[in-house]
């Protein structure tokens, strides 16, 4: 009965991870061409600082909210004061990032230049906040996020091909991704209340406060994870040209999907090994997704070229070498990924799996701003995510030997 819920949470994942791959492979060739790089550039640029702002209004509730409402999926009133308990927060959330973005975009020209596009990418930021992941993980409803995010990718693809027809046009790329986004998330949580039966409940400030504090380990470690990806592009896009912030979103889409296959193993799997700690189940899934993601590299090396030119109408030298120095570290990413939570974090070592990626993040800072400082290479900014992908992974290598926790 397990074994057939996880495979099938695990085919919705995969169902989603292939939608999430399917419709950029649509539209961001599509963009480019209509738009061109240098405002694809900044797209991406818009979309990194929503994304790092995302981060910051999560806060780690995906990962530390989903097993305790995996442990309650009986009792209603534990989930509302947990439903109701994130959403408050996040509220409160929203608007201190909201607040810090307006000061930087007063005092950094570059941001204050794509205010629009950064008024619509944070507009998408409101169905985040809305959108339960983190419930629908915890109750093992996977099936929901994958309809949810298959019917508004739908729409977002439609618009943009119906009305994004020239240059001019770039804005409505990220309109069109807020007012989706928006809709989208507006039904998310109506479904959510009424088919989980959420009753209103005001929670304990007490409630509340324990809830961010059991958070803060997993934020940190979440925006050192996804946060250094959206780092990155912030920072080249403060420090280089457009066309060069528009080379490296281009890889880094390619990168982000690609290490979606360890993502759809680690979700899967969270809520089911936080209860059922099988170590067998999980080797087969570690097997399976270190297969996968040979495969995948195989693919995307051996046609590079013809993927760079027939989708992004680029045979750019920079965009090349971009590509080679990032996309190496797929493998390595998407095992460091299911031996993290799903691993460490069932055992008992959440805290360990959240240090690794922090004290990465750490080391990656410093090289970032450092390599950027020093030389002004695209290229030393570009393998800064292999670097602190392989150092988070060799950290958690060793705790999971320190503990045996294979052995167990």
């Amino acid at each position: 009965m397990e074994t057939r819920k996880l495979i099938r949470n695990f085919g919705y994942l995969t169902l989603l991870q292939v939608v999430n791959l399917a419709f950029p492979i649509l539209t961001f060739p599509y963009i480019v061409k209509i738009v061109g790089t240098s405002y694809f550039g900044e797209i991406s640029l818009s979309q990194a600082i929503a994304s790092f702002m995302i981060i910051i209004i999560n806060f780690g509730f995906d990962l530390s909210v989903t097993p305790e409402i995996a442990k309650n999926k009986n009792d209603v009133i534990v989930i509302s004061n947990y439903f109701y308990s994130v959403m408050i927060l996040k509220f409160f959330l929203f608007i201190f990032s909201l607040l810090g973005i307006m000061i930087l975009t007063i005092y950094l020209p570059t941001l204050y230049n794509v205010k629009t596009l950064l008024l619509y990418s944070i507009g998408n930021v409101v169905g985040v906040i809305l959108f339960p992941t983190w419930l629908f993980l915890g109750m093992e409803q996977m099936k929901f996020i994958t309809f949810f995010n298959l019917t508004t990718k739908i729409a977002i693809t439609l618009l943009i091909f119906i009305y994004v027809k020239e240059k001019t046009c770039y804005h409505l790329v990220l309109l069109f991704n807020c007012i989706v986004g928006i809709i989208g998330g507006v039904f998310g949580f109506i479904w959510s209340i009424l088919f989980f039966k959420i009753p209103l409940s005001i929670p304990s400030q007490k409630t509340i406060l324990s809830v961010f504090l059991n958070s803060k380990n997993y934020f940190l470690s979440r925006i050192a994870n996804d946060g250094s990806r959206y780092f990155a592009t912030i920072f080249i896009g403060l420090n280089f040209s457009s066309t060069l912030v528009g080379y490296y979103s281009i890889v880094d889409k390619i990168f982000a999907t690609s290490i979606s296959i360890g993502g759809i193993g680690s979700q899967a799997l969270y809520p089911l090994m936080s209860r059922k700690k099988d170590v067998n189940l999980f080797l087969n899934v570690l097997k399976y997704t270190v297969l996968s993601s040979v495969l995948f590299l195989f693919f995307i090396y051996t046609f590079k070229g013809q993927i760079l030119f027939f989708f992004f109408k680029s045979d750019s030298p920079i965009l090349f070498d971009i590509y080679d120095s990032v996309l190496w570290c797929i493998l390595i990413a998407n095992i460091s990924s299911l031996i993290g939570y799903p691993l460490l974090g069932a055992w008992g070592y959440a805290n360990e799996a959240n240090f690794s990626l922090i004290y990465a993040s750490i080391f990656y800072l410093f090289y970032i701003v450092l390599a950027t400082i020093l030389t002004k290479n695209i290229l030393l900014l570009s393998i800064s995510v292999c670097i602190y992908e392989m150092i988070a992974f060799l950290i958690r290598l060793y705790f999971i030997s320190k503990y045996q926790i294979l052995k167990k």
